[in-house]
């Protein structure tokens, strides 16, 4: 596990999950929340490098257009 990348995220949000207290639900939730988003932004960068990139939300939503470029990248770069 990268410790120098836990340790950035725990500075950068460390104002928004010190809002949970001590309620480990609560933090657990919160944190699922970020990676999600990071993870969201994460792919749409690297998704975004590719000739047919991410072109934004479709009629299905954007989270149907990203699983759709999600899953051509893969066919397309998986070993």
């Amino acid at each position: 596990m990268d410790t120098k990348i836990l340790d950035e995220l725990e500075a950068a949000y460390a104002q928004e999950l010190s809002l949970a207290g001590d309620d480990l639900g609560t933090l657990e939730a919160a944190v699922e929340a970020k990676m999600r988003q990071l993870g969201q932004g994460l792919l749409q960068r690297l998704v975004r490098r590719q000739p047919n990139g991410y072109q934004g939300a479709c009629a299905g939503g954007f989270v149907d257009q990203l699983i759709l470029y999600s899953v051509v990248f893969q066919r397309k770069y998986a070993p």
